[in-house]
């Protein structure tokens, strides 16, 4: 069975299911055993659902056997509204590097549901760079995307036939919200000269504020913002300080109410914290979760803490144990939210 809607096509034969776009890129395949997602950026995730959704980046090796396997089929399948392609880990090699071109580099992170926007760059990183658990951004000074106007024209050729298949346009990096906003502003309208989409960015809760009144956030409104996402991480002002996040709860708690009384959602991130810190983090949180005005329109992003090196390094010269088995905080709040798990290895664009 074949099915087109909305730049993308499905396809199901002997039990198997073949996502693309309408360009001939794929998007998803299921096997009958695992699913298997690519990134924009060639990245290909494996999924396994039967077993708690256990997610593996796959290597060169297993990647290139997994699009030949997809290429196969779709080649075999006998329908001329089908796209041929004859070596199809080349092909989405090719496309891949020229999104490369197009962003001047990869794309540091998406929330789990921004998978399918159109990612356009104002900024470039991300304003504070100084969280202990990130390493996003460490190379990255944080300046305005000079490249956006030949970003914005390479982006809508690269998705001539596929558009339809993006699902709303996700400003990156870390902070678009943040900046100058007659920039900000001037961007947006450009963006939309080319894109009727809704819009999506990431927001902190300290430097943004700080640039970012009522009028300003009716404004994106009006542009047809649809959610801002913060990571907040913790209410806890302990992990705060080890995180290094320079965050005030009360203007935090200002500006997610400014945001919805706009009319914008929230999606809001919050770390799994396990060890020494967990106390003060799931009671702090949850209570600061419970005070939030939060509707069924926005998500709480539940955000399994994977401490690399330098975190590591950083709990073990401080004295702190990031290790137990302790119930997840997801157990502990109440909120009106919906409520999502955040695998970061799963959130490449």
């Amino acid at each position: 069975m074949i099915s087109i809607s909305r730049g993308i096509i499905r396809v199901e034969n002997s039990g198997k299911i073949l996502s693309l776009d309408a360009d001939g890129r794929m998007i998803y395949y299921n096997d009958g055993i695992y699913t298997y997602r690519r990134s924009l950026m060639n990245d290909v995730i494996r999924i396994n659902q039967r077993h708690g959704r256990r997610v593996k980046i796959l290597n060169n090796n297993e990647k290139r056997i997994i699009i030949n396997e997809f290429y196969d089929i779709l080649n075999n399948i006998n329908e001329p509204s089908l796209p041929k392609i004859n070596d199809g880990y080349k092909f989405l090699i090719n496309e891949s590097m020229r999104l490369l071109n197009i962003y001047h580099g990869t794309i540091p992170i998406v929330p789990p549901d921004r998978y399918h926007s159109l990612y356009i760059r104002i900024t470039y990183g991300c304003p504070w760079n100084k969280c202990t658990f990130c390493s996003l951004y460490k190379n990255i000074n944080y300046n305005i995307n000079r490249y956006l106007d030949a970003e914005i024209e390479m982006l809508n050729d690269y998705f001539k036939r596929s558009l339809e298949s993006r699902t709303g346009i996700f400003l990156g990096d870390a902070n678009a919200i943040g900046i100058n906003k007659n920039v900000l502003f001037k961007s947006i309208e450009k963006i939309k000269s080319y894109f009727n989409m809704p819009f999506y960015s990431f927001s902190d809760s300290f430097t943004s504020p700080l640039n970012t009144n009522n009028d300003d956030l009716l404004r994106l409104k009006g542009y047809g913002f649809k959610m801002i996402y913060i990571g907040l991480e913790s209410a806890s002002y302990k992990v705060l300080k080890f995180f290094n996040k320079s965050l005030n709860l009360d203007v935090t708690e200002k500006y997610i109410n400014a945001i919805k009384d706009a009319g914008i959602n929230i999606g809001l991130i919050i770390m799994d914290i396990k060890g020494s810190l967990y106390k003060s983090h799931v009671n702090e949180t949850s209570k600061f979760i419970k005070s939030l005005n939060l509707d069924k329109n926005d998500i709480l992003y539940i955000s399994k803490l994977i401490p690399g090196f330098e975190l590591r390094e950083h709990a073990y010269y401080n004295g702190i144990d990031l290790k137990g088995n302790q119930k997840s905080i997801e157990n502990f709040i109440e909120t009106n939210a919906r409520v999502s798990k955040y695998n970061i290895k799963e959130a490449l664009y």
